[in-house]
Protein backbone atom coordinates (compact mmCIF):
# COMPACT_ATOMS: atom_id res chain seq x y z
CA UNK A 1 0.00 0.00 0.00
CA UNK A 2 2.34 2.48 0.79
CA UNK A 3 4.89 1.67 -2.12
CA UNK A 4 1.34 2.66 -4.48
CA UNK A 5 0.70 5.56 -2.56
CA UNK A 6 4.38 6.15 -3.15
CA UNK A 7 4.52 5.75 -7.11
CA UNK A 8 1.33 7.92 -6.96
CA UNK A 9 3.08 10.90 -5.21
CA UNK A 10 6.15 10.61 -7.85
CA UNK A 11 4.02 10.34 -10.96
CA UNK A 12 1.81 13.51 -9.47
CA UNK A 13 5.51 15.04 -8.33
CA UNK A 14 6.75 14.63 -12.18
CA UNK A 15 3.84 16.33 -13.75
CA UNK A 16 3.70 19.33 -11.67
CA UNK A 17 7.66 19.34 -12.23
CA UNK A 18 6.66 19.37 -16.52
CA UNK A 19 3.88 22.18 -15.73
CA UNK A 20 6.37 24.55 -14.04
CA UNK A 21 9.36 23.88 -16.20
CA UNK A 22 7.53 24.71 -19.04
CA UNK A 23 5.88 27.78 -17.48
CA UNK A 24 9.16 29.27 -16.08
CA UNK A 25 10.65 29.08 -19.93
CA UNK A 26 7.22 30.79 -20.89
CA UNK A 27 7.92 33.68 -18.39
CA UNK A 28 11.79 33.64 -19.26
CA UNK A 29 10.77 34.31 -23.25
CA UNK A 30 8.52 36.75 -22.39
CA UNK A 31 11.52 38.78 -19.80
CA UNK A 32 13.84 38.18 -23.25
CA UNK A 33 11.70 39.78 -25.13
CA UNK A 34 10.82 42.87 -23.13
CA UNK A 35 14.34 43.57 -22.71
CA UNK A 36 13.93 44.97 -26.87
CA UNK A 37 12.96 48.59 -26.62
CA UNK A 38 14.02 50.38 -29.40
CA UNK A 39 11.76 50.35 -32.15
CA UNK A 40 13.07 50.57 -36.03
CA UNK A 41 10.92 50.92 -38.86
CA UNK A 42 9.68 48.16 -41.06
CA UNK A 43 12.16 45.92 -43.41
CA UNK A 44 9.95 43.97 -46.06
CA UNK A 45 13.34 41.25 -46.83
CA UNK A 46 16.29 40.28 -44.78
CA UNK A 47 19.73 41.20 -45.75
CA UNK A 48 22.17 38.83 -44.83
CA UNK A 49 25.64 38.53 -45.78
CA UNK A 50 25.52 34.40 -46.07
CA UNK A 51 22.71 31.90 -45.94
CA UNK A 52 21.73 31.03 -42.23
CA UNK A 53 23.68 28.35 -40.90
CA UNK A 54 21.62 25.69 -39.34
CA UNK A 55 22.78 22.98 -35.94
CA UNK A 56 21.11 19.92 -34.16
CA UNK A 57 21.23 18.77 -30.81
CA UNK A 58 19.77 15.98 -28.72
CA UNK A 59 19.18 15.19 -25.06
CA UNK A 60 17.60 13.16 -22.83
CA UNK A 61 16.39 14.96 -19.60
CA UNK A 62 14.20 14.31 -16.54
CA UNK A 63 11.35 15.35 -18.49
CA UNK A 64 11.65 13.16 -21.80
CA UNK A 65 13.40 13.90 -24.70
CA UNK A 66 14.92 17.74 -26.24
CA UNK A 67 15.66 18.30 -29.85
CA UNK A 68 17.14 21.72 -30.19
CA UNK A 69 17.32 23.31 -33.60
CA UNK A 70 19.01 26.89 -34.20
CA UNK A 71 19.74 28.54 -37.30
CA UNK A 72 21.63 31.52 -37.29
CA UNK A 73 21.08 34.31 -39.39
CA UNK A 74 23.98 36.44 -38.70
CA UNK A 75 23.69 40.13 -39.87
CA UNK A 76 20.18 41.27 -40.56
CA UNK A 77 18.80 44.71 -40.38
CA UNK A 78 16.22 45.48 -38.01
CA UNK A 79 12.74 45.48 -39.45
CA UNK A 80 13.11 42.06 -41.86
CA UNK A 81 10.73 39.31 -41.33
CA UNK A 82 13.36 36.25 -41.03
CA UNK A 83 11.45 32.90 -42.55
CA UNK A 84 12.85 29.46 -42.16
CA UNK A 85 11.89 25.77 -42.63
CA UNK A 86 12.67 23.35 -40.22
CA UNK A 87 11.94 19.69 -40.59
CA UNK A 88 11.84 17.02 -37.33
CA UNK A 89 10.72 13.51 -37.74
CA UNK A 90 9.16 11.66 -35.02
CA UNK A 91 11.73 9.75 -33.58
CA UNK A 92 9.89 7.32 -31.77
CA UNK A 93 8.28 3.98 -32.54
CA UNK A 94 4.37 5.30 -31.39
CA UNK A 95 2.55 8.23 -32.76
CA UNK A 96 2.88 11.46 -30.80
CA UNK A 97 0.63 14.64 -30.67
CA UNK A 98 1.47 18.17 -29.98
CA UNK A 99 0.84 18.93 -27.03
CA UNK A 100 1.58 22.73 -26.54
CA UNK A 101 2.92 25.37 -29.41
CA UNK A 102 4.87 28.44 -27.23
CA UNK A 103 5.31 31.19 -30.10
CA UNK A 104 7.69 33.59 -28.02
CA UNK A 105 5.77 36.36 -27.16
CA UNK A 106 4.08 37.61 -30.31
CA UNK A 107 7.27 38.21 -32.65
CA UNK A 108 7.90 34.91 -33.68
CA UNK A 109 5.13 32.07 -35.31
CA UNK A 110 5.06 28.44 -35.77
CA UNK A 111 3.29 27.45 -38.88
CA UNK A 112 2.38 24.41 -41.59
CA UNK A 113 3.50 24.94 -45.13
CA UNK A 114 0.10 25.49 -46.04
CA UNK A 115 0.17 28.88 -43.54
CA UNK A 116 -2.28 27.21 -40.98
CA UNK A 117 -1.09 27.12 -37.40
CA UNK A 118 0.08 24.35 -35.62
CA UNK A 119 -2.42 23.17 -33.02
CA UNK A 120 -3.05 21.02 -30.01
CA UNK A 121 -4.10 17.82 -31.03
CA UNK A 122 -1.43 17.09 -34.31
CA UNK A 123 0.07 14.33 -34.87
CA UNK A 124 2.88 12.20 -36.49
CA UNK A 125 3.51 8.97 -37.13
CA UNK A 126 6.29 7.15 -36.37
CA UNK A 127 9.05 8.57 -39.03
CA UNK A 128 6.81 11.12 -40.10
CA UNK A 129 8.46 13.92 -41.34
CA UNK A 130 6.80 17.52 -40.27
CA UNK A 131 7.64 20.77 -42.39
CA UNK A 132 7.70 23.68 -39.87
CA UNK A 133 7.61 27.34 -40.82
CA UNK A 134 8.93 29.43 -37.78
CA UNK A 135 9.21 32.95 -38.96
CA UNK A 136 10.44 35.92 -36.75
CA UNK A 137 9.77 39.95 -36.50
CA UNK A 138 12.98 41.67 -36.16
CA UNK A 139 11.46 45.14 -35.62
CA UNK A 140 12.41 45.60 -32.23
CA UNK A 141 15.68 43.43 -32.31
CA UNK A 142 19.03 45.24 -31.73
CA UNK A 143 22.53 43.96 -31.09
CA UNK A 144 22.27 39.78 -30.55
CA UNK A 145 18.90 38.25 -30.10
CA UNK A 146 18.03 34.60 -29.62
CA UNK A 147 13.79 33.91 -30.27
CA UNK A 148 13.02 30.46 -28.97
CA UNK A 149 9.92 29.08 -30.37
CA UNK A 150 9.16 25.79 -29.32
CA UNK A 151 6.52 22.65 -30.27
CA UNK A 152 5.93 19.86 -27.59
CA UNK A 153 4.74 16.56 -28.07
CA UNK A 154 3.09 13.91 -26.11
CA UNK A 155 4.09 10.49 -26.55
CA UNK A 156 2.48 7.69 -24.77
CA UNK A 157 5.81 6.91 -22.46
CA UNK A 158 7.64 9.61 -23.29
CA UNK A 159 7.14 13.96 -24.19
CA UNK A 160 9.61 15.66 -27.13
CA UNK A 161 10.17 19.37 -26.31
CA UNK A 162 11.82 20.70 -29.98
CA UNK A 163 13.63 23.91 -29.45
CA UNK A 164 13.43 26.31 -32.31
CA UNK A 165 16.33 29.11 -31.68
CA UNK A 166 16.56 31.86 -34.27
CA UNK A 167 19.61 33.75 -33.85
CA UNK A 168 21.12 36.73 -35.30
CA UNK A 169 22.34 40.52 -35.07
CA UNK A 170 19.89 42.91 -35.88
CA UNK A 171 21.93 45.80 -37.57
CA UNK A 172 19.48 49.06 -37.53
CA UNK A 173 19.43 50.67 -41.24
CA UNK A 174 20.31 54.21 -41.19
CA UNK A 175 19.12 55.16 -44.72
CA UNK A 176 17.24 53.75 -47.52
CA UNK A 177 18.85 52.98 -51.06
CA UNK A 178 17.64 55.16 -53.63
CA UNK A 179 17.01 54.46 -57.32
CA UNK A 180 20.14 54.67 -59.62
CA UNK A 181 20.30 58.48 -61.87
CA UNK A 182 21.15 57.81 -65.77
CA UNK A 183 22.75 60.72 -67.09
CA UNK A 184 22.97 61.28 -70.83
CA UNK A 185 25.11 63.48 -73.05
CA UNK A 186 22.39 66.11 -73.21
CA UNK A 187 21.98 66.14 -69.80
CA UNK A 188 25.39 67.04 -69.14
CA UNK A 189 25.52 69.62 -72.17
CA UNK A 190 22.24 71.38 -70.18
CA UNK A 191 23.52 70.81 -66.85
CA UNK A 192 20.06 69.09 -66.23
CA UNK A 193 20.03 68.71 -62.54
CA UNK A 194 18.41 65.07 -61.14
CA UNK A 195 16.68 64.38 -57.98
CA UNK A 196 17.39 61.29 -55.56
CA UNK A 197 15.58 60.71 -52.83
CA UNK A 198 17.08 58.63 -49.67
CA UNK A 199 14.53 58.20 -46.30
CA UNK A 200 16.19 57.85 -42.68
CA UNK A 201 15.01 54.52 -41.92
CA UNK A 202 15.97 54.89 -38.11
CA UNK A 203 15.84 58.35 -36.84
CA UNK A 204 16.59 57.23 -33.26
CA UNK A 205 20.09 56.00 -34.23
CA UNK A 206 21.36 59.31 -35.91
CA UNK A 207 22.45 62.28 -33.74
CA UNK A 208 22.32 66.00 -35.96
CA UNK A 209 22.74 65.69 -40.04
CA UNK A 210 23.69 63.30 -42.25
CA UNK A 211 26.69 64.87 -44.82
CA UNK A 212 26.69 63.42 -48.29
CA UNK A 213 30.06 62.97 -50.71
CA UNK A 214 30.15 61.69 -54.08
CA UNK A 215 33.14 59.41 -55.18
CA UNK A 216 33.73 60.61 -58.85
CA UNK A 217 34.40 64.71 -59.44
CA UNK A 218 32.22 64.50 -62.28
CA UNK A 219 29.31 64.52 -60.36
CA UNK A 220 28.30 67.18 -57.86
CA UNK A 221 25.61 67.79 -55.13
CA UNK A 222 23.99 71.00 -55.71
CA UNK A 223 21.36 71.12 -53.00
CA UNK A 224 19.90 68.98 -50.37
CA UNK A 225 16.19 69.28 -48.81
CA UNK A 226 15.05 67.65 -45.49
CA UNK A 227 11.62 67.10 -45.08
CA UNK A 228 10.66 64.70 -41.92
CA UNK A 229 12.58 61.72 -42.39
CA UNK A 230 12.81 62.73 -46.30
CA UNK A 231 15.84 64.12 -47.73
CA UNK A 232 16.00 64.79 -51.71
CA UNK A 233 19.49 65.44 -53.30
CA UNK A 234 19.99 67.65 -56.70
CA UNK A 235 22.78 66.25 -58.55
CA UNK A 236 24.72 67.62 -61.80
CA UNK A 237 26.99 65.44 -63.83
CA UNK A 238 29.81 67.01 -65.93
CA UNK A 239 31.71 65.70 -69.39
CA UNK A 240 34.22 62.94 -68.97
CA UNK A 241 35.50 61.96 -71.92
CA UNK A 242 35.52 58.01 -71.19
CA UNK A 243 32.21 56.69 -72.64
CA UNK A 244 30.54 56.18 -69.23
CA UNK A 245 31.54 57.43 -65.60
CA UNK A 246 30.22 56.28 -62.13
CA UNK A 247 29.83 57.20 -58.63
CA UNK A 248 28.94 55.89 -55.29
CA UNK A 249 26.91 58.10 -53.27
CA UNK A 250 27.82 58.07 -49.83
CA UNK A 251 27.33 59.34 -45.78
CA UNK A 252 28.38 59.97 -42.79
CA UNK A 253 26.52 60.56 -39.57
CA UNK A 254 27.20 60.19 -36.00
CA UNK A 255 25.56 57.35 -34.28
CA UNK A 256 23.72 57.79 -30.93
CA UNK A 257 25.74 57.27 -28.10
CA UNK A 258 23.24 55.03 -26.38
CA UNK A 259 23.01 52.94 -29.38
CA UNK A 260 26.50 52.31 -29.89
CA UNK A 261 27.17 48.98 -28.65
CA UNK A 262 24.29 47.39 -29.96
CA UNK A 263 24.69 48.37 -33.85
CA UNK A 264 27.61 47.59 -36.12
CA UNK A 265 30.41 50.45 -36.53
CA UNK A 266 29.76 49.72 -40.73
CA UNK A 267 26.29 51.35 -40.89
CA UNK A 268 27.72 54.61 -39.40
CA UNK A 269 28.88 55.70 -42.47
CA UNK A 270 28.67 53.78 -45.76
CA UNK A 271 27.52 53.47 -49.82
CA UNK A 272 23.92 54.47 -50.54
CA UNK A 273 23.33 54.28 -54.20
CA UNK A 274 25.10 53.91 -57.94
CA UNK A 275 24.91 56.33 -59.70
CA UNK A 276 26.04 56.25 -63.25
CA UNK A 277 26.14 58.83 -66.09
CA UNK A 278 26.33 56.96 -69.61
CA UNK A 279 27.31 59.01 -72.91
CA UNK A 280 24.71 57.49 -75.45
CA UNK A 281 25.97 55.36 -77.97
CA UNK A 282 23.14 55.16 -81.07
CA UNK A 283 23.70 51.97 -82.91
CA UNK A 284 26.70 52.38 -86.03
CA UNK A 285 27.33 49.90 -88.40
CA UNK A 286 30.45 50.11 -90.65
CA UNK A 287 30.83 49.87 -93.57
CA UNK A 288 27.07 51.75 -93.76
CA UNK A 289 27.63 50.92 -97.90
CA UNK A 290 28.31 47.58 -98.08
CA UNK A 291 30.02 46.12 -101.60
CA UNK A 292 30.22 42.52 -102.59
CA UNK A 293 31.07 40.40 -105.63
CA UNK A 294 29.12 37.45 -106.68
CA UNK A 295 32.31 34.82 -107.25
CA UNK A 296 32.85 36.56 -102.91
CA UNK A 297 29.23 36.97 -101.76
CA UNK A 298 30.69 37.49 -98.26
CA UNK A 299 30.64 40.61 -96.02
CA UNK A 300 32.05 41.73 -93.08
CA UNK A 301 30.26 44.39 -90.47
CA UNK A 302 31.35 45.85 -87.68
CA UNK A 303 28.18 46.89 -85.03
CA UNK A 304 28.80 49.52 -82.34
CA UNK A 305 26.53 50.36 -79.32
CA UNK A 306 26.46 50.82 -75.62
CA UNK A 307 25.63 47.62 -73.48
CA UNK A 308 26.16 45.15 -76.99
CA UNK A 309 27.90 41.79 -76.37
CA UNK A 310 27.61 38.69 -78.97
CA UNK A 311 24.51 37.28 -77.66
CA UNK A 312 22.90 41.06 -78.97
CA UNK A 313 22.22 40.43 -82.21
CA UNK A 314 18.87 39.07 -83.27
CA UNK A 315 19.28 38.58 -87.18
CA UNK A 316 21.09 39.73 -90.13
CA UNK A 317 18.59 39.78 -93.18
CA UNK A 318 18.00 40.98 -97.18
CA UNK A 319 14.88 42.17 -98.01
CA UNK A 320 14.93 40.05 -101.31
CA UNK A 321 18.37 37.61 -101.31
CA UNK A 322 18.83 34.36 -99.17
CA UNK A 323 21.46 34.87 -96.26
CA UNK A 324 23.24 33.44 -93.32
CA UNK A 325 25.61 35.15 -90.70
CA UNK A 326 27.62 34.44 -87.45
CA UNK A 327 29.42 36.29 -85.15
CA UNK A 328 32.86 36.49 -85.79
CA UNK A 329 34.27 38.09 -82.62
CA UNK A 330 32.75 40.26 -79.35
CA UNK A 331 34.59 43.02 -77.99
CA UNK A 332 33.11 46.18 -75.61
CA UNK A 333 30.21 47.48 -77.13
CA UNK A 334 31.18 45.93 -80.80
CA UNK A 335 30.13 42.83 -82.43
CA UNK A 336 32.06 41.30 -86.23
CA UNK A 337 29.44 39.72 -88.55
CA UNK A 338 30.21 37.75 -91.23
CA UNK A 339 27.52 37.44 -93.93
CA UNK A 340 27.18 35.42 -96.30
CA UNK A 341 24.74 36.36 -99.63
CA UNK A 342 22.86 34.36 -102.31
CA UNK A 343 23.66 36.73 -105.14
CA UNK A 344 22.76 33.72 -107.98
CA UNK A 345 21.02 35.29 -110.75
CA UNK A 346 20.69 38.02 -109.41
CA UNK A 347 18.26 40.64 -111.41
CA UNK A 348 19.66 43.73 -110.03
CA UNK A 349 22.33 45.56 -107.92
CA UNK A 350 21.12 47.40 -105.07
CA UNK A 351 19.80 46.13 -101.96
CA UNK A 352 18.52 46.65 -98.69
CA UNK A 353 20.01 44.56 -95.66
CA UNK A 354 18.75 44.86 -92.21
CA UNK A 355 20.62 44.38 -89.22
CA UNK A 356 18.41 43.98 -86.38
CA UNK A 357 19.33 43.50 -82.10
CA UNK A 358 17.85 41.73 -79.80
CA UNK A 359 16.55 45.16 -78.06
CA UNK A 360 14.10 45.62 -80.91
CA UNK A 361 16.27 48.33 -82.50
CA UNK A 362 16.70 48.06 -86.41
CA UNK A 363 19.20 49.52 -89.38
CA UNK A 364 19.11 49.40 -92.92
CA UNK A 365 21.92 49.37 -94.75
CA UNK A 366 22.31 49.84 -98.79
CA UNK A 367 23.73 46.62 -100.31
CA UNK A 368 25.08 46.96 -103.91
CA UNK A 369 26.34 43.66 -106.02
CA UNK A 370 28.78 44.07 -108.79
Amino acid sequence: MHCCIGIFNWQKDQRLMKRLFFLCLIFTGCIAEKKQTHSTPEVPVMESSSEPKLSRREQITDLGKEITYTCNFGKIFSGAMLVYEFEFTNPLDEEIKAKNVIQSCGCASIKKPDGSDYAVGDTLTPGETAKIIVSVDTKKKHGNFNTVPMLIWDGKETDIKVNFIVQGIGVAPILSKPERLEFSDEDVRNKIEKEVFVTVMNPDVLMGSVFFDLSHSGFKIVDKKIDGKKIKLKIIASKSDNESMYSTLQFKAKVNEKLQNKINSEIVSGNVCYLTSVQKVDLEIKPSLIFVKTDEPVATLLVKKQGLDKNGIKDVYCDSLKSSWQVRSAGKNTVVLSVKLDVNDVQKENFDLYVKLKDGEEKKLSLFVR
